[in-house]
């Protein structure tokens, strides 16, 4: 198979875009043929004026997987079968299809066709000159942001998980397409610029050490955690390694948010209200 323009459809998912957003549509109406906007109830709309694209506006913010669903169900019954899904403030490269490409054909027809999701490596800046060499690997730590869906996994594995809510809604799914049968692959090149959280550079124990921090904010740490026990609880015996892996992650993320972050008081009440959430969900 080959995604081109004529093929491929864009979901994009926004909540009060910043001006990011003007330069990053662009992008996508350069790189596909369908263009699907839905909008978590932004409290202002004038980033839509000029965008040339199919819009479902939400009457009120409810969530990534929502809104997610909303518009893979829409590009489905618009006919298309190779969706693509993008954050709000994502920047493709102008050949980013070129990359998804490569995977299908280097892999053996068999496994080509088996895949599920593909997603890429993330960086706040792309480099100026890219190695054309394709590099990928097997992996559940897929994001939203950039990934390309096979329609057939739909079918067999359901939507994205809304009571989730955000954070963590694109591992759960990958790891569920995973289990049910599913290859799911990150592109190692770095071919979307995208930035996570709010990232910081603090020095901390006088000065010695210097820690990078998403500083992510309080209500994005309760669902981090929430939806941290709630993926263990459903894939600790299915997928182990990667849990493992991931816990341990989580681990370090909390030790960077009590040395560097800002309102650590605030984020740790609501990590902790999040870890008790989390087994009930």
């Amino acid at each position: 198979m080959i995604l081109t323009k004529e093929n491929s459809c864009a979901v994009i998912v926004t909540f009060n875009p910043d001006s990011l957003f003007e330069e990053a549509i662009k992008r996508h109406i350069e790189l596909f043929g369908f263009i699907i906007v839905v909008d978590n109830n932004s409290s202002d709309l004038s980033f839509l004026k000029h965008c040339i694209v199919d819009t479902v506006l939400l009457k009120k913010n409810m969530g990534i997987a929502y809104a997610l669903n909303i518009g893979i169900r829409r590009a489905l019954s618009s006919g298309y079968k190779w969706i693509f899904t993008f954050d709000q403030d994502s920047i493709p490269i102008r050949n980013f299809l070129y990359y998804y490409n490569e995977v299908f054909r280097v892999l053996p027809e068999d496994l080509a066709t088996n895949i599920g999701l593909i997603s890429t490596k993330h960086v706040p800046n792309v480099p100026f000159l890219l190695d054309s060499n394709l590099k990928f690997k097997r992996t559940c730590s897929l994001i939203t942001s950039g990934m390309f869906h096979n329609g057939r996994v739909f079918e067999r594995v359901g939507w994205y998980d809304e009571k989730m809510f955000i954070d963590g809604v694109d591992f759960e799914f990958a790891l569920r397409c995973s289990v049910a049968g599913f290859d799911t692959i990150r592109i190692q090149n770095p071919i979307l610029q995208h930035k996570l959280g709010d990232p910081q550079n603090k020095s901390v124990m006088w000065g010695l050490f210097n820690i990078k921090t998403t500083n992510h904010n309080a209500t994005r740490r309760y669902y981090i955690m929430r939806n941290h026990i709630y993926i263990f609880k459903k894939y600790v015996f299915k997928r182990p390694l990667w849990i493992f892996k991931k816990s341990l992650f989580c681990g370090i993320d909390l030790i960077v948010m009590l040395l560097a972050d800002d309102d650590k008081w605030d984020k740790i009440k609501k990590t902790l209200k999040g870890l008790v959430d989390g087994f009930v969900l």
